[in-house]
């Protein structure tokens, strides 16, 4: 109870939700940069620092509703690939086929900047640009 309690005393005082909702905007923002210049990058969302991105097929026709079809192999390319340069991601969501943000409440905003240039090089690799 007195872990929990100092705990939150912390979240609290240090007002980690709000550095949570500002560093998840700034994320955001960041990915949808690397969305319009990616092939392979569908929906983009989240909330706070909780990011999905699906990895999507373009080389096939777009399904009913519009969407291109989720692409498992891409997003795990994806995956192997920031993990080359130093970031983990999870996979999670339809198929596996979306890559999950994680970072801690306490990342910085020089990180969050750092963690969207090695997902940006991740994609480029991934969609065989380097």
């Amino acid at each position: 109870m007195a872990a929990g309690t100092a705990t939150l005393r912390f979240i609290r005082e240090n007002r980690l939700d709000e550095q949570a909702r500002e560093g998840g905007k700034q994320l955001l923002a960041y990915l949808g940069q690397i969305q319009r210049g990616s092939r392979s990058i569908g929906d983009v969302r989240g909330r706070g620092l909780m990011i999905g991105v699906e990895a999507v097929d373009t080389d096939v026709l777009p399904e009913r509703q519009g969407g291109y079809p989720p692409s498992p192999a891409m997003a795990r390319r994806i995956q192997a690939e920031a993990l080359r340069r130093g970031l983990i991601l999870e996979l999670g969501g339809r198929h596996s086929s979306v890559v999950r943000f994680l970072p801690p409440l306490i990342v910085s905003h020089a990180q969050i900047s750092q963690i969207a240039t090695i997902f940006r090089e991740a994609v480029k690799a991934a969609e065989g640009g380097q």
